[in-house]
C-alpha cells in the first residue's frame, strides 16, 4: 500500500518500530475510553509480538499515522467495509465504509485527526466516492463533529453519518452530512 503524505503527517504501513507507540495506545486510559478501555501493558505486549505488525494496517487503507518529519507513531487511520456483525449499522446490510482513527493523547487537540481524514479520503474519493459512511465519535466532543463534517465535505456525494459511541460499544444515529 502506498504511502500518503500531508504538510505534517505520513500515513504508512505499520513497521517494528511502531511496536512501543502502539503498545502505550492500547494501554491509555484516555486514548482507550471510549473504545473498549485500556489493556493491561502485559496483555498489549503480548498481543503485538514483534513481526505481527505489518498485519494491523493490511486491509486496504488502513495506515499508522507519523509525523512527517521523525516518522515517530503517533496513531492510526482507517477507511475500511464495516463488518455485518458489528453493532451499530445505518443499512441493513451493512458493510458501509468506517472511518476510524485514534491517536495518543499527545496528539490531541492539534488537528492531526483531521489532516490525516482528510488525506485518507482524499486518495479514496475516486475508489469510494458515493458511497455511505460511518464515523463512530463521542458526540460531545466539538473536535470529532468537526471532523465528521469535514470527511462529509470530502465525500462527494457521500453521505457521513456519525454515530454515538457509548460505554457499552453500543452505536446510535447522531447526525448525518452531505
Amino acid at each position: 500500500m502506498a504511502s500518503i503524505t500531508t504538510a505534517r503527517l505520513l500515513l504508512r504501513d505499520a513497521h517494528d518500530g511502531d511496536r512501543v507507540g502502539f503498545i502505550d495506545m492500547l494501554c491509555d486510559p484516555l486514548a482507550r475510553a471510549h473504545l473498549g478501555g485500556a489493556r493491561s501493558r502485559a496483555d498489549a505486549e503480548a498481543s503485538l509480538r514483534p513481526g505481527l505488525l505489518k498485519s494491523l494496517t493490511s486491509p486496504e487503507a488502513s495506515y499508522v499515522v507519523a509525523d512527517r518529519a521523525t516518522d515517530s507513531f503517533m496513531g492510526t487511520v482507517s477507511l475500511i467495509r464495516r463488518d455485518p456483525a458489528a453493532p451499530g449499522h445505518i443499512r441493513p446490510e451493512g458493510k458501509e465504509l468506517e472511518l476510524s482513527y485514534v491517536f495518543l493523547p499527545a496528539f490531541w487537540g492539534k488537528g492531526y485527526a483531521e489532516e490525516a481524514t482528510r488525506a485518507l479520503l482524499t486518495r479514496t474519493a475516486s475508489e469510494h466516492g458515493g458511497d455511505e459512511s460511518v464515523l463512530v465519535i463521542t458526540q460531545s466532543s466539538e473536535r470529532s463533529l468537526a471532523c465528521t463534517h469535514e470527511a462529509a465535505r470530502l465525500r462527494r456525494g457521500g453521505a457521513v453519518r456519525a454515530l454515538e459511541r457509548h460505554a457499552d460499544l453500543g452505536r446510535r444515529p447522531v447526525e448525518s452530512f452531505r
